[in-house]
């Protein structure tokens, strides 16, 4: 038989895939291979190989890139950003830098950050979101 490169794994819950955007990605030979996810909770390992950073994206981390680039985020511009609750609800003052409406540690994740910004903060970085399929 004729291996195909395919393997079978588990997910792994730490891995965190559904909140994926809050996640830089950067490709890099020879690491974990992207996967592919299916019904059962079992991915197919396929195509090129990336590596996933062991945490979110800090407040810190996305401060370096606010301070290099100047970038302004849609929450700051709207004067807070978004939740769920039953609804959406903008929340004053809600921000990537005060994702609770007061300053956080510098070692929490980045929130309120739309898709596109969190795009250029991966750019800014030398890394990429993951697609969909990852």
């Amino acid at each position: 038989m004729t291996d195909t490169g395919i393997r079978k794994v588990k997910i792994l819950t730490h891995l965190k895939i559904q909140n994926v955007l809050c996640v830089a990605v950067t490709t890099l030979l020879g690491l974990i291979p992207s996967v592919v996810l299916s019904e059962n909770n079992i991915v197919s390992v396929v195509g090129e190989n990336l590596m996933f950073d062991q945490t979110e994206v800090t407040i810190g981390a996305f401060e370096n890139f606010v301070r290099a680039t100047g970038t302004v985020t849609q929450a700051e511009r709207d004067g807070g950003g978004l939740v769920y609750a039953g609804g959406w609800e903008q929340k004053a003052g809600w921000t990537w830098l005060t994702p609770y409406g007061q300053a956080a540690h510098p070692d929490e994740p980045a929130v309120h950050v739309t898709f596109d910004e969190a795009a250029q903060y991966c750019k800014w970085a030398g890394k990429r979101l993951p697609t969909e399929e990852e």
